[in-house]
């Protein structure tokens, strides 16, 4: 939060990277953290509330909606029936159908940005404050805050320090307690 309030980015335009999902300093524990500071509720859909932060787990039986995992966007309305989800840009998913594939195209229902989910399938969503390295993959974002802890030191290598640095477009806050891993990431030759 002290991002947002000292450079002028609203919330959505910070997003924070964590080499892993599980862990003392992982996405998972970190978007615990985060939820409980940022937007505070009972979780009453699969632990969400309107205002979180969520992306498409991997695997997250959500192709049906032509989304696949890592795709991110906002809990517009929560309730014990299910979520409604804004879609953040470019993703759109497709409203489930039972048309076929070979159906006329006039069929086929448009793309929305907003997606609708009962609440068994809202167990194919995590909180997204924090974003995996993976799934932060190809974002852009205008501040980054990335999270290299003693835990991940092991798996930093050059490609995952620019991988988690990369996204940021106009500020990078690095929150580091992996030691002289990423000064040896950093330094690593680059080979063919």
């Amino acid at each position: 939060d002290s991002i947002p309030r000292a450079l002028g980015f609203n919330g959505g335009q910070v997003q924070a990277i964590a080499m892993r999902e599980q862990g003392p300093a992982g996405a998972e524990e970190l978007n615990a953290a985060v939820k409980e500071r940022i937007n505070p509720g009972p979780g009453v859909c699969a632990g969400f509330d309107a205002g979180d932060r969520v992306v498409v787990r991997e695997g997250g039986r959500l192709a049906v909606y032509g989304l696949q995992g890592g795709e991110t966007g906002t809990v517009l309305a929560a309730d014990a029936a299910g979520l409604t989800v804004r879609l953040d840009p470019p993703a759109l998913a497709l409203p489930p159908t039972e048309t076929s594939m070979t159906s006329a195209a006039s069929e086929v229902p448009e793309p929305t940005d907003t997606l609708t989910l009962a609440a068994p399938l809202a167990r194919a969503l995590r909180h997204a404050w924090v974003l995996t390295l993976r799934e932060a993959q190809g974002g852009r974002w205008p501040a980054v805050v990335a999270v290299l802890d003693g835990g991940s030191a092991g798996a930093l290598t050059r490609a995952a320090v620019l991988g988690a640095f990369a996204p940021a477009g106009q500020h990078l806050s690095v929150v580091h307690g992996a030691g002289g891993a990423l000064a040896e990431a950093r330094s690593e030759e680059h080979t063919s």
